[in-house]
């Protein structure tokens, strides 16, 4: 619930870039599709960064930045990243969906 507040808040407010870190984690998956169509939807003239492991939420994003021991190593969106052997594909293939 706290979640839902703190991305609801800003939703509202009026920035050019935000950040959500791991902010859809905890929400239930209807709960996390509809925070994310939100985002999409109000900040899509603006620059918005996800930082999160749920390959559930990754498969929402425009483009991914798939980073290992603190090191850029792939960038694509999740077509792209999946044809790919790579440190992604396998996140992505071994990932469990809901």
């Amino acid at each position: 619930e706290n979640q839902i507040v703190c991305i609801s808040r800003a939703l509202y407010s009026d920035h050019q870039i935000y950040l959500f870190d791991e902010a859809f984690s905890h929400l239930d998956s209807s709960m996390q599709n509809r925070a994310l169509s939100a985002v999409k939807r109000m900040l899509r003239s603006k620059i918005v960064v996800i930082a999160s492991h749920d390959i559930n939420v990754l498969k929402e994003l425009d483009v991914i930045l798939c980073m290992d021991n603190g090191r850029l190593v792939e960038v694509g969106d999740v077509r792209q990243l999946q044809q790919n052997r790579s440190i992604f594909s396998g996140l992505f293939n071994s990932a469990v969906y809901c």
